[in-house]
Order: C-alpha cells, then sequence, then structure tokens
C-alpha cells in the first residue's frame, strides 16, 4: 500500500500576496505534488494587530481545492479586495493579515511558510490601483533642509525640504465648523482645517518654488502649540508609551487606534498628492522618526 504523506509546513509557501484594482492574489509554488486528495487551499484573514492562533472558521474568506487554483507547480487564488460585509460602506483588505493553509478532509488546517501582508502593488502601467499617478521629480541638488524660512531654503539653493506633520494636532473626534471631513472605509473623520491652512501654505510655498517636499508623519501628544484632544488621549498613544518620551510610537494595536492612523496617512496622501496640487505637492511620507533613537522619537516603552 502506497501511504501519501499528509501536507506540511513547507509542502507549498505563500511567496506574493499582490494587490489590484479590485482583488488580492495570493501566490506560490507547491514543493510537494505527493498530497491527498482532496486537500483544500484555505486563506484567512485577520487585522495586524489581532492574534493568528487558533485558525478559527470564522477567519476564513476562501476554501478551494487545491487542484482548481494551482498549475505547472503554482498555485494562485484570488479574492476580492474590498469586505462588501462593512456597515456603512466597503473596508479596503489591503492592510490585512493574510495567512494561507492546507486542509485536508478531517484534519487540522497546515499553516503554510511564507509571507503575511501585500507586498505588491498594482500591474502594468497604467492598470496600477492609484488614484493618481505621477513622474516622481528631479532636482539640481541633493541639497535639502527642514524647513522653517522659506526665504532661506530659496536662497541657500535647498532642493529638498521636510516638514513634521503630527497625527494627534490635526486630528479631531467629531465635525465642528472648521473640521475638512475625509471618509475612509464607510466611515467620516474630521482635521483641523484652520490649522490645516497654514500647513499647507508652508507645502505650497515649497513646492511651487521647485522644493521637493516630503513630509514626516509624527504622533506626539503637544506639539506646534497645540495638545492632543481630550477624547484622544486613550486612544492615540502606544499603550506602553512612557510620557518621558517626546513622541509616542503610532499605536495600531486596536481596531480604532489603526482606523485612525490609516485615515491619517491616507488623508494626508489625498491632500498633498493629488493632481494640480492645490494645497502644495508632497513627493513621500516618512513614517515616524530618527528610529535609531526609539525612546526619544518613537516610544513604545
Amino acid at each position: 500500500m502506497t501511504h501519501t504523506p499528509a501536507p506540511t509546513q513547507q509542502t507549498a509557501r505563500l511567496q506574493s500576496i499582490h494587490a489590484a484594482a479590485q482583488t488580492i492574489t495570493l501566490s506560490g509554488p507547491i514543493v510537494s505534488q505527493s498530497m491527498p486528495d482532496p486537500i483544500e487551499l484555505v486563506v484567512y484573514e485577520f487585522q495586524p494587530f489581532e492574534d493568528q492562533a487558533p485558525l478559527a472558521r470564522e477567519r476564513e474568506i476562501a476554501a478551494l481545492p487545491l487542484a482548481s487554483v494551482s498549475r505547472d507547480g503554482q498555485f494562485a487564488v484570488g479574492i476580492p479586495r474590498f469586505d462588501e460585509g462593512q456597515q456603512g460602506g466597503k473596508r479596503d483588505r489591503l492592510y490585512s493579515r493574510f495567512r494561507a493553509a492546507l486542509r485536508a478532509p478531517g484534519a487540522e488546517p497546515v499553516i503554510l511558510d511564507g509571507i503575511a501582508f501585500v507586498n505588491q502593488l498594482g500591474g502594468e502601467p497604467g492598470a496600477g490601483i492609484s488614484a493618481w499617478e505621477s513622474e516622481y521629480p528631479t532636482s539640481r541638488t541633493i541639497k535639502g533642509l527642514q524647513v522653517h524660512m522659506l526665504d532661506d531654503a530659496v536662497a541657500l539653493g535647498v532642493g529638498h525640504a521636510a516638514l513634521n506633520l503630527n497625527l494627534p494636532t490635526i486630528l479631531r473626534p467629531a465635525a465642528t465648523p472648521t473640521t475638512i471631513t475625509y471618509r475612509m472605509d464607510g466611515r467620516d473623520y474630521f482635521f483641523d482645517g484652520a490649522y490645516l491652512a497654514g500647513f499647507d501654505r508652508r507645502v505650497k510655498e515649497l513646492s511651487d518654488h521647485g522644493i521637493i517636499v516630503n513630509l514626516i508623519l509624527l504622533n506626539s501628544m503637544k506639539w506646534d502649540s497645540v495638545e492632543i484632544h481630550p477624547d484622544l488621549r486613550g486612544i492615540l498613544p502606544h499603550p506602553a508609551y512612557h510620557p518621558e518620551g517626546l513622541i509616542s510610537a503610532f499605536n495600531v494595536t486596536t481596531a480604532e487606534a489603526l482606523d485612525y492612523y490609516k485615515a491619517f496617512v491616507e488623508f494626508t496622501a489625498w491632500r498633498y498628492m493629488q493632481p494640480g496640487a492645490p494645497y502644495g505637492r508632497a513627493c513621500g511620507l516618512i513614517i515616524g522618526n530618527e528610529v535609531d533613537s526609539q525612546w526619544i522619537w518613537g516610544n513604545a516603552g
């Protein structure tokens, strides 16, 4: 009698998670062709902060016969990028953590080795997932500064500038007459329009002079003389943040904190990278600052 071995972590490997406009495709090589039949390829979805064990049935978003999604020693399974079950709107799975597993009849699923997050975006030119596409600009010089005075920057011939933008400084827990509303995953988020009007001017003055602007995104409880809103004090700081640290690491350990962080990054990209640059043009986002000095600049305990 021939014994067919059960699948192991090394039977196949999750090598690529590719996000397109409407789908996310998980794929990888099948190392061993000797497996029980039938066998399922199962895809599980988690939020980044969630424990991945055990592999509960409610986390399954796809379960297909391996033979139906494999060809020439490779498997590939596509899932909808947007979760239509989100109340009030679609939830983008671009941020999710995925696990793939092989499941034989009557056996526990075997998790495959490999990656867990999207590692490829878009596809061929013109078929990407970005709302807008533009060439990254070039500068006549590598000289760059954290700019405080535009006239000095121009006089010095600066070609690159970095500006700090702090999440607690601009985020508000509810709408006011001066807030800017940004909608993400079916929910509205609110940002301080009065503060941003001044920040817009700084970005636009620099980019209009041909200076390449990068924004440093921070999570300080007080920045530019603006303190965090009292209603956000229990949400935005990292749970292990020590007040002796100047800046907290971003908190992505709960659903609410992660949503605020996602909205902050998406809103910033939307405002400063759109065509026509009505608020100025930023070309890159630096997440956090000086990670080699974590206690001061990204405190998580």
